[in-house]
């Protein structure tokens, strides 16, 4: 799976758009074509979701404790979005892409694109990992002027 090194555009506390960067990496596609899910507003993933489901596709957010998502692993290479304590804001959450693979009975993360300027990834391990996870494409997708991502 390819994917877009891009910069976040929103760098600060409270409206900083690493999320939605993070999104657009993943998706290969500009990151101003993805809006700022992460406003003072509540429900940045209930939004996360409607747009994604806009275009067929869902995230599955997975808890990393010690080291492991449980039970088996995932395809050697898949990407992923990890998320925890931001290195540069110590209260607030922050967003990169990383690499997943299960080797030996044992989940690792290989953190390969931070979407901040001031780079660092995060500050010790993932609270979660995000997964990508199509949408039947049989079904109706919701009302959207936006195609499916790949058309």
């Amino acid at each position: 799976m390819s994917y877009r090194r891009q910069k976040q555009t929103l760098c600060g506390c409270k409206e900083a758009n690493c999320w939605s960067t993070a999104i657009a990496c993943c998706l290969n596609i500009p990151v101003d074509d993805v809006p700022n899910f992460c406003t003072p507003e509540d429900g940045w993933w209930e939004k996360t979701q409607e747009w994604l489901a806009m275009r067929r596709l869902t995230l599955i957010d997975i808890p990393w404790r010690d080291g492991s998502i449980g039970g088996g692993g995932l395809a050697r290479g898949t990407i992923c979005i990890a998320s925890g304590k931001s290195p540069h804001h110590k209260s607030e959450m922050h967003s990169v892409l990383a690499g997943y693979r299960y080797e030996d009975d044992k989940h690792y993360l290989d953190y390969i694109h931070d979407p901040s300027p001031s780079g660092g990834f995060l500050d010790g391990d993932p609270e979660s990992i995000s997964f990508f996870v199509m949408i039947d494409p049989a079904e109706k997708p919701a009302q959207s002027q936006n195609p499916p991502i790949g058309e």
